[in-house]
């Protein structure tokens, strides 16, 4: 079956076209954003008034709501698409170039057919928006299921299919003390419905699938969308990596170093790269794909939010590649840590590395899970759970890190696990059960997943 297109744009322009979609039957048709142009998109709690044109021009041209004394209500947006009838399946949110205090951190939904109607809630949630910027005049090119991978965002999908004919989207709150929210774009990915307001219940058709991440889903996936492809796992033999010799794992986890020569490793066979059952076909290695021995495949432009916290937390400072601490705050009955979707199209993780925080030895992670997917509709699968001991010296903030695919950096305090592993995931969860005082915070400087990437998800 044919994939549903994404929008084109001429890179000159500043501003996307809504995307022409094949529809999934004579009722609905997915779209990138119900926020067309030709919407009327009026401030809503703000001192400002009138159109917020750039919040959905296809730009990360910034929007600043403000707010006074005299607003009344949360600040955000009031949408009356061009299109009548439109289901609202989701939220992006696209960060600013400047200003992280500004990022929402809450978003509300509302929805409602009628001027004089009361709003109807749809959803509402936290957001996770990095702390990296978008440069002000990159143009953003999404589909109805994903947003543009090469632009930093925050996606959350939400069950529902209640027809409306206007929404108000609201950001109660901020990642700083402001009188101000500030985004680059707001998409609301979803369908337009051609039959009338009501509950109504879109059934995908056997030719196009509406296959959009689960309700739930915060991370930013990738620019394809999903498409059915066999379940059964595939192995497909890989060149041998073009890099320097190293040691390898073995399958018992091997004894961790904190200094002098590095982390202890046996030597480590080249994989056969195995691929978990996945619908997204660019999780699969090109002909010319040479995989790659990486430090750790949790690069910079991962996209990554905090799973198991008390509340939606930024979490970039975990995988930075310094030494700046990050504490995690655990919610009740849950495994706090993060959920990271690398850059690269595919990759196959070998170890954990944690570095020690600058402080507060208690809260020193004891115990470890790391997990991997192939897609939102994926279940999580177990790669390496254990135990793991951090030493008691710590590190300074803010040193930058130097480490390799066979050891970490040998400068500073860190533990290592090596664990054998084949399987190749485009998503990780990294959590940590337990900190040493068996209390709610666990405290880590850095954690690195050294192991095997393929080209970028724009190079596959």
């Amino acid at each position: 079956s044919s994939p549903i297109p994404v929008p084109t744009t001429n890179p000159m322009s500043a501003h996307t076209e809504m995307p022409t979609m094949t529809p999934i039957d004579a009722a609905y048709t997915p779209v990138n954003t119900i926020i067309g142009p030709g919407s009327n998109v009026m401030y809503t709690g703000s001192s400002k008034t009138g159109s917020a044109v750039n919040i959905f021009d296809g730009t990360c041209k910034k929007v600043t709501i403000t707010t006074d004394r005299f607003t009344v209500g949360e600040p955000g947006v009031i949408i009356t698409p061009v299109v009548p009838f439109t289901i609202v399946k989701g939220i992006r949110v696209y960060t600013s170039n400047n200003y992280k205090s500004r990022d929402p951190t809450k978003y509300i939904v509302e929805g409602r057919n009628e001027p004089e109607d009361s709003w109807d809630l749809i959803f509402s949630g936290g957001l996770s928006l990095s702390r990296y910027r978008n440069y002000a005049e990159g143009v953003i090119i999404s589909s109805p299921t994903h947003g543009d991978p090469n632009r930093r965002h925050n996606q959350n999908m939400f069950p529902n299919d209640e027809v409306y004919s206007q929404y108000r989207v609201t950001f109660p709150e901020t990642k700083g003390d402001d009188s101000a929210v500030s985004m680059a774009e707001l998409e609301l990915p979803g369908l337009i419905a051609h039959n009338g307001p009501g509950t109504v219940d879109p059934t995908p058709s056997p030719v196009v699938s509406t296959d959009f991440p689960s309700p739930g889903s915060t991370a930013s996936p990738t620019l394809e969308p999903t498409v059915q492809t066999t379940q059964t796992p595939t192995k497909i033999s890989t060149p041998s990596p073009t890099s320097s010799p190293t040691k390898d794992t073995t399958s018992a986890p091997s004894k961790a170093t904190t200094s002098g020569p590095g982390p202890t490793q046996t030597p480590i066979e080249e994989p056969t790269l195995i691929l978990s059952p996945t619908k997204d076909p660019t999780l699969s290695p090109t002909a010319d794909s040479t995989p790659t021995k990486v430090n750790t495949v949790i690069d910079l432009k991962s996209n990554i939010t905090s799973v198991g916290t008390e509340t939606p937390m930024i979490v970039d400072k975990a995988c930075d590649g310094t030494t700046n601490a990050l504490t995690f705050k655990r919610a009740l009955g849950q495994n706090p840590g993060l959920i990271a979707e690398p850059s690269h199209s595919f990759s196959i993780v070998k170890g954990i590395r944690v570095y020690n925080g600058p402080n507060y030895k208690s809260r020193d992670p004891t115990k470890y899970i790391v997990e991997g997917r192939n897609g939102y509709e994926d279940s999580w699968h177990m790669i390496s759970e254990g135990g793991i001991t951090m030493g008691r010296r710590r590190n300074p903030k803010g040193i930058l890190i130097s480490s390799t695919f066979s050891e970490g950096d040998t400068s500073l305090r860190f533990r290592e696990v090596s664990f054998e592993n084949d399987v190749a995931y485009s998503q990780y969860k990294v959590t940590f059960p337990e900190a040493k005082d068996g209390g709610t915070r666990v405290l880590v400087a850095e954690v690195e997943l050294p192991g095997i990437v393929g080209p970028s998800r724009t190079e596959a």
